[in-house]
């Protein structure tokens, strides 16, 4: 049987997938190693290096999932967004060997990595951890609280269908420090935010945020979400269909 908590978070991704379908999109679930997410987002130029499984070669099925939202009437691709689990670490840990980053040979290669100091709230966090990102909204549909509903449904999968203890992710600072650095709390929903390193080389050398939200910090929240989701279901509602629902 599933627990209670399970169970409210399954039902607050289907909310979620209802809210969606209203503004006219469906929510699809992809399993694939991220390979979908990969291919898409070289066509586009961005992609988060943690989460590409050609840059990764231990991301696969089993540990990735993927939220793929489609236009309904013409099937077009809307967004996307994506989890990696990395399995039990203690976050320190994952940062420091350049686990979170690389394959574990390129981390060998790198040898040590300098961070910025973090804040405790980080530096305890421990057991089950995820990281979700890859978020890419395709330019007509943007606006539309689409990374809203995606950044909490893949939060949802990785506590509810990974048993994760964390969610983690990167910022870039020009999204970390938007709208006075509220922007990864509010709009994506984590609990804190603080900067990992002032120049890290990716790609190319980038500043980066490091984002976390615990299980627990998460499901305190899980009873406002609903409310503000069944807002939205019951203000687009119409009124002969609520009559019918009672």
């Amino acid at each position: 049987m599933l627990s209670n908590d399970r169970t409210r978070m399954l039902e607050c991704i289907e909310l979620h997938r209802q809210v969606l379908k209203e503004k006219g999109f469906r929510a699809e679930p992809v399993q694939d190693g991220l390979a979908s997410w990969r291919s898409i987002m070289q066509t586009v130029h961005i992609a988060n290096h943690c989460l590409c499984p050609d840059l990764n070669a231990d991301i696969g099925p089993g540990n990735s999932f993927c939220w793929r939202l489609r236009e309904l009437e013409h099937g077009g691709l809307a967004a996307m967004i994506v989890l990696r689990d990395y399995g039990e670490w203690r976050l320190a840990d994952l940062l420091a060997s350049g686990r979170f980053f690389w394959s574990p040979a390129e981390a060998l290669e790198r040898g040590p990595l300098e961070f910025e100091e973090l804040p405790e709230a980080f530096l305890r966090v421990e057991g089950r951890i995820f990281h979700m990102g890859g978020l890419f909204v395709w330019p007509p549909y943007r606006r539309l609280d689409l990374s809203w509903h995606l950044a909490r449904m893949i939060r949802w999968v990785g506590f509810a269908a990974f048993n994760a203890d964390h969610s983690v992710g990167i910022e870039l600072p020009e999204m970390a420090t938007a709208r006075g650095g509220q922007m990864p709390l509010h709009q994506y929903g984590y609990s804190r935010v603080a900067k990992l390193a002032a120049s890290f080389p990716l790609d190319r050398k980038v500043g980066l945020y490091l984002t976390h939200a615990s299980r627990g910090e998460a499901l305190a929240r899980l009873p406002h979400e609903m409310a503000q989701i069944s807002s939205r279901l019951e203000s687009h509602a119409d009124p002969e269909e609520i009559w019918a629902a009672i």
